[in-house]
C-alpha cells in the first residue's frame, strides 16, 4: 500500500490534537477537566448560533450555496468592503491549502517562521512544496533573519499574529527578492489588505 502514497505525504509529521475532555477524563480518572487548547470556547456555543443551527436544520438534506452570496454580502456591508474581497472556507485548514495549490508552483518555496501553526508546513508538505523556517527572536518574528532565507524561489511568506514581529514598528514588504517598500502595521495593511491576524503576502518570481 505505500508504494501508492505519494513520497510527500509520506514524510508528513502527522498533527496531533488536543485530547477530547471524555478521552482525559476516562485515561486519567479525573470527575472534572478543563481544556485549555484547541481555541474552543469553553462558555459553549453562542445562544445565536444555535438559533441559526436550529433554523437551518430542515434544509439540511441540500447542499447549501457554495459561493456563499448572503454570507460575503453581509460581511462586506459590516466591514465596508466589497464581496469579492473575500474567500469562504471549511476552517482556516482548507484555506491555506487552496492558497498554496493556487499560488505556490512546485519549484517554489514557501517563508514562514519556528514556532507558528502547524498546518502551515503540514499542508505544504503534503502539496510537495518546500518550506524555509526562520527561528524566533524572544519568541517573536525576526523579518532580518526571514529576509536573509529568501530567494528568488520563494513565492510566499506566512506570517502569523503581526503584533508578535520583532520590530513593532516596522513592516518590510517584499518583491521579487528585494524590499521595495518600508513602513508600520498601517501602510502593510493599506499596502496588501491584511484583516485580522493572518498576513499573506505573494511575492513576484525571478531568476535566481
Amino acid at each position: 500500500m505505500r508504494k501508492l502514497i505519494r513520497k510527500s505525504v509520506l514524510k508528513v509529521n502527522p498533527y496531533v490534537p488536543g485530547k477530547p475532555i471524555e478521552e482525559t477524563k476516562r485515561e486519567l480518572g479525573l470527575k472534572e477537566v478543563i481544556k485549555l487548547a484547541s481555541n474552543e470556547n469553553p462558555l459553549g456555543a453562542s445562544p445565536k448560533a444555535v438559533s441559526a443551527i436550529k433554523k437551518a436544520l430542515s434544509g439540511i438534506n441540500r447542499y447549501p450555496d457554495a459561493q456563499g452570496y448572503y454570507l460575503k454580502k453581509s460581511l462586506a456591508n459590516s466591514l465596508g468592503l466589497a464581496a469579492e474581497n473575500f474567500v469562504l472556507g471549511n476552517g482556516s485548514d482548507e484555506l491555506i491549502d487552496v492558497v498554496i495549490k493556487t499560488l505556490v508552483e512546485p519549484n517554489e518555496n514557501i517563508l514562514t517562521s519556528e514556532g507558528t501553526f502547524l498546518e502551515y508546513e503540514i499542508i505544504a508538505q503534503v502539496n510537495d512544496r518546500r518550506v524555509k523556517k526562520a527561528p524566533l527572536y524572544n519568541f517573536k518574528y525576526d523579518l532580518e533573519a526571514m529576509l536573509k532565507l529568501m530567494s528568488g524561489r520563494t513565492s510566499f511568506i506566512i506570517a502569523h499574529r503581526l503584533s508578535t514581529i520583532r520590530d513593532a514598528d516596522t513592516i518590510i514588504v517584499i518583491s521579487g527578492g528585494r524590499i521595495v517598500e518600508k513602513g508600520n502595521h498601517g501602510s502593510l495593511i493599506k499596502l496588501n489588505g491584511v484583516y485580522g491576524n493572518m498576513y499573506f503576502s505573494q511575492l513576484k518570481q525571478v531568476e535566481e
